[in-house]
């Protein structure tokens, strides 16, 4: 056992890093397939939000072109 094992454990930066590696594998498991995802292309809440409200906008907007 090295001297930097024993530092990580009692400082718990080994449990921060486990953490880390362990959140790491969950997003590369549930984004498998998604490639923008995996590029970490990703939508904050309030850009969702906007996008909806445009989309919405957009639909009333055809809705009164086609009658």
């Amino acid at each position: 056992m090295s001297i930097q094992t024993i530092y990580d454990w009692v400082t718990l930066r080994d449990y921060q890093q486990a953490k880390e590696r362990a959140t790491d594998q969950v997003v590369e498991r549930l984004t498998r397939g998604n490639t923008l995802a995996q590029d970490g292309s990703a939508m904050e809440q309030d850009e969702l939000d906007q996008l909806s409200r445009s989309a919405d906008d957009a639909m009333r907007s055809l809705a009164r072109a086609v009658g």
